[in-house]
């Protein structure tokens, strides 16, 4: 198994062409980590690229050649470019050779396809950050000898490795599993010392009943990265991403041993949170499958992920953005603790029945020139958003709610009157450091709350909350700024 990732630099010379014309063109494909991906066309003309492109007038481009697809060929290897732009063209009035650049937004490593809508992957391949980590999954075991009869240890250590089991689950028509791999390690002698070589990893797999188009194939996947990121309260980026295609027998000579292999195919993209690479120390992780069985949390989180995606892109996003200005992360925190609740909790509605009834009985004893009035401020049967932050906080868990909280109610009455100034006024009579408190703490209770809802049991929260260095800074920052004021009236 190949261990490029996201984070490596990788370089391309291929020949290109325009699907389904004639015309080529020789270019370098470069791929930058931080840059995204780069083609420079080697020219020995000032023509337009590919005999005469199409154009666009856009003022991004403004006018320069923009293709939905190109396709290359390097080494025998298939290249698929999709929704490539050129982002500088240099031409002379002479002979010279023009100069021309491009960018682009996918890179498929293995085959080459005219529609990205087109339904032909059977299968996705993901490696996330801190997965292998998460899963718990691990072929190296270490034990370290010690004398039987004084309990010391002896300074031997041994280090065995072993298989590892796949896991699967099938969720509907698709299959997911986590595979692991590890390498035998690799001695190499310097004149000075011995090094070995090893490593592990764990991918995440989905299968396909039936063959889905580039966007169906990997959105299941990439939603792993949010759960293990919502576990680890760390920004976990993806690692590798690769989509299989059936076999081909007709690729291969008779007999041929990839005759019926299905086909791997490498995607090179942007994404928002790029791989971790190196990183600090193992976090501490708040669910992993320690907690619950890998059958039993997968389908749980792809369910809970389709019906509360924007919830979770807004708690993740101040977690990927934290340099953001503070006015609109209060807004987001807020916005994404009274979304979940609206999406989990509808005891705390009113009956329309009933509400319509009440509304009814109101109308007909206010004054004519006050029924517009009082109309307006009765017409919605949901309750407030302070009401909805309260009840949030109990799905915790009550000993959960107590440990975080020390007042539910002080919380969502500053952080209401935060948001409502901050959305309605442009200003906020808090400090910075209450409206940090604010976003903290928020975010926290949201992804409690949600861990909670995948089966997170409340002795683990509780120990979160306790033990967790972000959870534990939320806890004191509630504990500052969201108390019972001494002054107040029981």
């Amino acid at each position: 198994m190949s261990l490029g990732t996201l984070a490596e630099s990788k370089e391309w010379v291929a020949e290109w062409r325009i699907p389904g014309e004639a015309a080529t063109e020789a270019g370098i494909l470069t791929y930058d980590p931080a840059k995204g991906l780069h083609l420079r066309l080697i020219r020995t003309g000032n023509d337009a690229p590919f005999g005469g492109a199409r154009r666009t007038t856009g003022r991004r481009d403004e006018g320069l050649p923009k293709w939905p697809v190109l396709h290359g060929v390097a080494k025998g290897i298939r290249l698929t470019l999709h929704n490539v732009w050129v982002s500088r063209m240099q031409t002379t009035l002479s002979s010279a050779a023009a100069e021309v650049e491009a960018e682009a937004s996918v890179l498929l490593v293995g085959c080459h396809l005219d529609d990205f809508d087109e339904t032909v992957f059977v299968g996705a391949v993901t490696q996330v950050d801190w997965l292998t980590a998460w899963s718990g999954l691990t072929a190296y075991e270490i034990t370290e000898e010690s004398d039987a009869e004084t309990n010391r240890l002896t300074g031997s250590t041994a280090i065995t490795t072993r298989s590892v089991q796949s896991l699967s689950v099938r969720t509907g028509e698709t299959s997911f599993g986590l595979f692991h791999t590890f390498m035998v390690p690799d001695f190499d002698s310097q004149p000075s010392r011995t090094f070995a070589r090893t490593w592990e990893a764990v991918s995440a797999t989905a299968s396909f009943p039936a063959p889905v188009s580039f966007t169906d194939a990997l959105h299941p996947l990439a939603s792993l990265s949010h759960l293990v990121s919502l576990s680890a309260l760390e920004n976990c980026g993806i690692v590798s991403e690769s989509l299989t295609l059936p076999p081909a027998p007709e690729l291969w000579p008779d007999g041929h041993l990839l005759q019926d292999k299905v086909r791997r195919v490498e995607v090179y993209r942007e994404h928002i949170v790029p791989p971790l690479g190196v990183a600090k120390g193992r976090p501490r992780f708040l669910l992993d499958l320690d907690d619950i069985p890998f059958e039993e949390l997968i389908p749980r989180w792809l369910a809970l992920h389709r019906s509360l995606e924007p919830v979770i892109g807004m708690v993740l996003g101040l977690r990927y953005l934290p340099d953001g200005f503070v006015e609109p992360r209060v807004v987001t925190a807020v916005g994404a603790a009274e979304a979940l609740h609206q999406s989990l909790d509808k005891t705390t509605e009113m009956p329309r029945a009933e509400h319509r009834n009440l509304r009814r009985a109101i109308l007909d004893v206010v004054p004519a020139e006050r029924k517009l009035w009082v109309s307006e401020r009765i017409a919605d049967n949901k309750p407030k958003l302070m009401n909805r932050l309260v009840a949030l906080a109990d799905l915790m868990g009550e000993a959960v709610r107590d440990a975080l909280l020390p007042s539910a109610e002080v919380w969502a009455e500053r952080s209401v009157k935060a948001r409502n100034h901050l959305a309605h006024t442009g200003a906020a009579d808090f400090d910075l450091e209450e409206l940090h408190a604010v976003i903290e703490v928020s975010s926290a209770v949201v992804v409690l709350v949600l861990l909670r809802q995948l089966g997170q049991s409340e002795e683990r929260l509780l120990d979160a909350v306790k033990y967790h260095p972000e959870v534990n800074y939320a806890r004191r920052l509630a504990r500052l700024h969201f108390a019972v004021p001494d002054n107040a009236v029981e």
